[in-house]
């Protein structure tokens, strides 16, 4: 992401063969070098039985991370005892680039071109960034300054717009 994010859930396109309800966590993480880092959020949701494996739109929503401008990864992780949940290629409109931890093959997470499904849902805030109030604080500030010290200048502290107030009388 090229600009501060505002992350309020994802889902993937999953499935689960077993016919009891699944659990998955889905995560958040910092980037590593091109694989999963450091975990920022992680939410657990469920995947319902469905006796002939059907993948279907499954995560979460509502949720509220602030993200800076960078690079993420989402995760989904199978709880323990819900290994029968999984995500079918053929996804549709898949990403570009994936990694899978492979627990046969040294438990690492392996780069892979998949075909799997993720939707990400959040927005970019409209809010100014905090660099931009103290741009203003200042800017407020340098006119009050500026306002004391012309107010000072003015005789006994009275401005001239009052001066000539006082002398004028209405004409008759």
């Amino acid at each position: 992401m090229k600009t501060r994010f505002l992350f309020t859930g994802a889902e993937g396109w999953i499935g689960n063969y077993a016919e009891t309800l699944g659990t998955i966590n889905l995560s958040v993480t910092k980037d590593a070098g091109g694989i999963p880092g450091e975990s920022i959020f992680t939410q657990s949701f469920a995947v319902p039985g469905e006796p002939f494996g059907y993948a279907q739109w499954y995560g979460i929503s509502e949720e509220y991370v602030f993200l800076k401008a960078g690079t993420y990864w989402i995760t989904f992780a199978p709880q323990a005892g819900t290994v029968n949940t999984f995500m079918p290629v053929g996804a549709p409109d898949p990403l570009d680039n994936y990694a899978f931890w492979n627990s046969a093959n040294s438990e690492t997470w392996v780069n892979e071109n998949f075909n799997l499904g993720l939707r990400v849902s959040g927005y970019i805030p409209i809010a100014p960034e905090p660099s931009f109030y103290g741009t203003i604080a200042s800017a407020l500030l340098g006119g009050l300054v500026l306002w004391r010290r012309w107010a000072r200048s003015k005789p006994n502290g009275i401005s001239a717009a009052h001066n000539i107030s006082n002398r004028l009388e209405p004409a008759l």
